[in-house]
């Protein structure tokens, strides 16, 4: 059954953060929901998180409608971005119910919010559970076999570049995806493209070229895997991306700089509007009107192999049911596997104590795998070392992204770094030196100017507060020598305005003057894997003979490894190259396969 946009979650609405004045509910008007008087109003409710409490107030109208949602408090954007409350809220605001069935692959962030919506609507006067019941609406229903011409696994910006490309290029196209909304990683993303000679980038004054992104670009990456034909394929095709995407609809608002210092300072970042969120519902609507039939809750189990050749897959959908698309071409547009334990454990077993937020469960690896494809297999993965600052108000609520007044350093207690580096490069480091903890140290300026999130961490015991640097290094289990030893070196640097270890900016060394010491942990946050198939620069998938496997083509999450290295560009790299390749994979088949 092809999903209707009126029943779909519209991801394109914007996440707003800022505060909604709340009174007592009003008594004026109630409306009834599942045999419950429901009184309108604005409801205040929270819920346990991950990283803090979450809190929501939720509008009732005089009919009973649940009418909007907007967050009150929340500490769990660390490492998924809005893209959680975005689908929580349009789903509830959609549909009218807690179905957490239908918003499948909750993480602990979704199921937060939930809870939180929860609260204030049992507040209101609605029977919860009747609203947390399965609808059935989606599940209930049963399509059968399909056949198709290009079927597309995975609903990310990969799948749908690939699904629409085909599609406009006369193929029939399915698109499936395992979760109940389409979007993937890149609707829980800020939407930021990386293009370099654009229009937008002409507007505000910016000299920049294909041949210096690509300068740049290889600058920082050096691992054996990568592919310099496939790097410039996404390079030169920067500029016709960000015009193919605005021809679809979605407009780019904003551009920024990865990071302050080189090769990441020029404004590069072209962030889309209503970030991934809205750029993956645009792209959804593009499809749909356009003729791409698209399947949520629908998960391929196999790719099916005939002489050789990928002919279509095995899925099975959230109800159960069990069936076989057949295709003459198969595209694997899925993400990584930060959230398979096994596949973490076995591929990148340096990395230990780690989170991983999103739904991306090594689904397309495995079936690559399946099918006989060459695996890239390298380590580390895309790691950052983070910790919040609980309830925080003032300039910095995570420390490790960008904190560069801190000092970091690892269990033997020695900096490896500048802290003012990027986050990828800084972690690393990290990794290469064989060391598994990290931690912060906060200055006396930092404290002072985030007293309140740095006292709730010492409630917390995320911080801990001594009257000494060995007391600290005892607590965490660090070098007590190296340790007083390094913050003693660090201060003679701050006196001297110079840090000739490491070279950080003189404006970033603050001193340590006691009486009280303050240190937190990081903790590995795996923002995305890379490993995957081989792939040509069409996309085909290349077996273990070395041979490109007829019918089998990838893009996306997947296929990060001949493109990036653990030394990642910037946020915005994946999604150009998955774009990308999506597109020229589709150009492949229907040319290729087809024959069109």
């Amino acid at each position: 059954m092809r999903l209707k946009k009126m029943f779909m979650v519209l991801l394109s609405l914007i996440i707003t953060l800022s505060l909604v004045a709340c009174g007592s509910p009003t008594q004026e008007t109630t409306g009834t929901t599942t045999e419950t008087t429901v009184t309108s109003g604005i409801y205040t409710g929270s819920a346990p998180g991950h990283n803090g409490p979450v809190s929501v107030d939720v509008t009732i109208d005089e009919d009973g409608t649940i009418s909007d949602i907007q967050i009150v408090e929340s500490s769990e954007t660390l490492a998924i971005g809005s893209g959680a409350y975005e689908i929580t809220k349009n789903h509830v605001l959609v549909k009218q119910n807690l179905d957490v069935e239908a918003i499948s692959g909750a993480t602990i962030s979704r199921v937060a919010y939930i809870n939180a919506i929860a609260d204030a609507l049992g507040q209101a006067g609605f029977d919860v559970d009747a609203l947390k019941e399965s609808t059935g609406e989606v599940d209930d229903s049963v399509i059968g076999d399909l056949e198709t011409e290009v079927l597309v696994i995975g609903g990310g910006i990969a799948g749908f570049s690939a699904a629409i490309e085909a599609n406009s290029l006369g193929a029939n196209v399915i698109l499936i995806e395992k979760l109940g909304v389409i979007g993937g990683t890149t609707a829980r993303s800020e939407g930021i493209v990386q293009a370099a000679g654009t229009e937008l980038q002409k507007e505000h004054g910016i000299d920049d070229s294909e041949e210096q992104f690509y300068i740049d670009f290889t600058g920082l990456q050096t691992d054996e895997t990568l592919d310099d034909d496939l790097i410039r394929l996404g390079i030169e095709n920067s500029v016709e991306t960000i015009e193919w995407l605005k021809d679809k609809g979605v407009n780019f608002d904003e551009i920024e700089s990865a990071h302050p210092l080189p090769p990441r300072d020029i404004m590069r970042g072209h962030y889309a509007e209503n970030k991934g969120g809205g750029m993956m519902q645009t792209l959804y609507e593009y499809a749909l009107d356009n003729g791409v039939e698209v399947y949520t809750n629908t998960k391929a189990t196999e790719i099916i192999m005939k002489d050789g050749a990928a002919v279509g897959a095995k899925v099975v959908r959230s109800n159960g049911e069990e069936l076989t698309i057949s295709a003459q071409a198969v595209v694997i547009a899925t993400g990584g596997y930060s959230s398979n334990k096994e596949l973490m454990a076995k591929l990148h077993p340096e990395i230990v104590d780690y989170t991983s937020y999103n739904s991306n469960t090594g689904d397309g690896y495995l079936l690559a795998e399946q099918a006989g494809a060459e695996m890239i297999n390298k380590s580390p993965a895309l790691v950052h070392y983070a910790n919040r600052l609980p309830g925080a108000t003032g300039a910095v609520n995570v420390v490790g992204f960008y904190t560069p007044t801190v000092v970091l350093v690892t269990e033997d207690g020695l900096r490896y770094s500048s802290e003012e580096a990027y986050t990828f490069d800084r972690s690393g480091v990290v990794i290469a030196k064989g060391a598994s903890q990290v931690f912060a140290l906060l200055p006396n300026e930092f404290v002072s100017e985030n007293q309140e999130g740095v006292d709730n961490g010492v409630e917390k015991g995320i911080i801990i507060k001594s009257e000494s640097i060995e007391d600290l290094a005892k607590e965490y289990g660090i070098d007590a020598d190296n340790l007083v030893a390094t913050i003693e070196n660090y201060n003679e640097l701050c006196d001297k305005g110079k840090d000739d270890d490491f070279n950080k900016d003189s404006k970033f060394l603050k001193s340590f003057d006691g009486p009280e010491y303050y240190a937190m942990r990081l903790y590995p946050s795996v923002a995305e894997t890379y490993n995957g198939p081989k792939i040509t620069v069409n996309g085909e998938v290349i077996s273990t003979d070395g041979n490109p496997i007829p019918g089998l083509y990838a893009a996306g999450g997947v296929t990060m490894a001949q493109f990036t290295d653990y030394q990642y560009y910037s946020s915005g790299t994946a999604i150009l190259y998955s774009a990308v390749i999506g597109r020229e994979a589709a150009n492949h088949i229907v040319e290729n396969v087809l024959n069109k």
